[in-house]
């Protein structure tokens, strides 16, 4: 399990003291029938140590509407009207984590003002900054494989939540409680990890104390204790850095 320190005190953990759990050091398969259509990846800092990237492949044809939010987040050109500054998941965070079940990242609401400043370079958000809202809800539907295993992405059952977020399983079939998986009809699987290297990086993830264990409430899922962010983001040969480009800008400023 991973190690806290006896005070318990979030800014004493280190990353490099957390054990990983095993989880399988290559990718799921792709399922018969499902072609990858477009990769994006997000480098994940723990702490203040880079720990990598998740590399995902999307399931354009299987998820169309799904995937074509969640390229634009990875380029940082979301907007939920023409107006809107854009919202990306450059500076985002991991925003739930269930130990030995899944991993969340996206840009809560009350999180998309500092995660655009840091793009941008700025000190703050502008005054008019507004987060951008949930997608419409869409029709795409869940695909006739079971998605519930370790590396496989997915997202809710109508589209991308208030806060924006990809979910990756990190369950391993055959551990107690695997049943608590992703598993239809409450998700739709949009893609999955594409190399071993994004599998150890969720492994990392998985492994991170929360914030309700911290509190001694009883489960093992909320916000991690140590601060993760995703400091960039690609969707083929895009890379969305600090430095933003005019693209960002919304038709308030």
């Amino acid at each position: 399990s991973p190690t806290i320190s006896p005070e318990g005190s979030p800014h004493r953990l280190r990353p490099s003291r957390l054990k990983a759990r095993l989880l399988p050091r290559r990718p799921a398969k792709t399922p018969d029938g499902v072609a990858i259509t477009d990769t994006i990846e997000l480098d994940i800092q723990i702490g203040r140590t880079n720990v990598g990237s998740l590399r995902v492949g999307l399931f354009g044809e299987a998820s169309p509407q799904n995937v074509r939010n969640i390229v634009l987040l990875a380029e940082s050109r979301y907007r939920s009207k023409p107006s809107d500054y854009a919202t990306g998941w450059a500076w985002g965070t991991a925003t739930n984590v269930q130990n030995g079940h899944r991993v969340s990242l996206g840009v809560a609401r009350d999180d998309q003002g500092a995660a655009y400043s840091r793009r941008r370079g700025l000190r703050k958000a502008p005054e008019d900054f507004a987060p951008a809202e949930r997608p419409p809800r869409n029709e795409d539907r869940v695909g006739e494989f079971d998605g519930s295993a370790a590396g496989f992405v997915s997202v809710p059952l109508g589209g991308l939540g208030d806060d924006l977020s990809l979910t990756v399983s990190s369950l391993v079939p055959g551990e107690s409680g695997s049943d608590g998986g992703m598993r239809p009809p409450t998700s739709v699987v949009v893609g999955k990890l594409m190399d071993d290297e994004s599998m150890a990086v969720l492994a990392r993830l998985d492994a991170l104390p929360v914030q309700r264990r911290a509190a001694g409430l009883p489960g093992k899922e909320g916000r991690p204790m140590l601060k993760v962010y995703i400091t960039e983001t690609r969707h083929g040969d895009v890379q969305v850095k600090s430095a933003a480009t005019d693209e960002e800008d919304g038709g308030g400023g």
